[in-house]
């Protein structure tokens, strides 16, 4: 009983920078673990949100708020500092 884990499936995966390995990921957790998929990054737009099956946030704020799970894969800059 000691290492029975969480149940993950039906849950919330935010990701904050949609690169390869991002995508990657997504793609096993979305299938082999049945979590919805949640993104936001400089570069994503709605279409491509679609176009990847990744609901569209608007800002990191919003991936914060609504997911259970979240990853971070951008590069640390000046216009990512901004985030209080």
């Amino acid at each position: 009983m000691e290492y029975l884990g969480h149940e993950i499936s039906g849950k919330a995966f935010g990701m904050i920078g949609i690169g390869d390995i991002a995508m990657k990921t997504a793609y096993i957790l979305k299938h082999g673990f049945h979590i919805k998929m949640i993104g936001y990054s400089r570069s994503l737009t709605k279409q491509k949100a679609i176009d990847l099956d990744i609901e569209y946030c608007e800002t990191m704020e919003e991936v914060f708020q609504r997911a259970d799970y979240i990853s971070i894969g951008m590069a640390l800059s000046k216009d990512n500092l901004s985030y209080h």
